[in-house]
């Protein structure tokens, strides 16, 4: 989709930095460093507000089109925050994986001169799947930990997404 200016603008007025998630939902093999993405980039750019861009989140689970790969996942990153950075300083780059499964989350990190902000999105859910043989005992508060331990000592932290749930179909 195109940069979105009026919302920006709105969002200006009210002296708030936008958070956009921007998603390659049809697999990485369409990323590439072309004049979509240097489009993009110069009309960021051109705002000179701050942005947070969290690009390619949740990409440590396997719901997402561009997980399973890290080592591309890793190479559009980069391609994406190297046109960001030319085209628009003021677009703060979150890398945020999903809380779970923690065993993937390293293997995707793009590396600490590739990365502005750390995010983590979390849900604390009831039960997994909405099954009743899946009950969810974690806390979310390790899920944050988790991700907090591994980069807060060297990059700004975020909870990109967060919700509880109130009500359970699987109850």
């Amino acid at each position: 989709q195109p940069f979105p200016f009026e919302w920006v603008r709105e969002l200006q007025g009210y002296g708030v930095a936008p958070h956009i998630a921007w998603e390659p939902n049809h697999g990485l093999d369409m990323v590439r460093d072309n004049e979509y993405v240097q489009g993009w980039a110069q009309a960021a750019g051109h705002t000179g507000v701050p942005i947070f861009l969290r690009y390619a989140s949740e990409m440590n689970g396997t719901w997402q089109a561009y997980s399973g790969d890290p080592r591309e996942y890793i190479e559009k990153w980069r391609t994406v925050y190297r046109a960001m950075k030319a085209a628009a300083p003021n677009v703060a780059m979150v890398w945020c994986p999903f809380a779970t499964p923690q065993s993937t989350i390293a293997s995707y990190y793009p590396g600490d001169a590739w990365v502005d902000w750390v995010g983590v999105n979390i849900y604390s859910v009831h039960h997994y799947d909405g099954d009743p043989a899946k009950p969810a005992i974690d806390d979310p508060r390790e899920h944050l930990r988790y991700v907090y331990n591994l980069y807060a000592h060297r990059k700004p932290i975020a909870v990109c997404e967060y919700a509880a749930t109130h009500f359970c179909a699987a109850c």
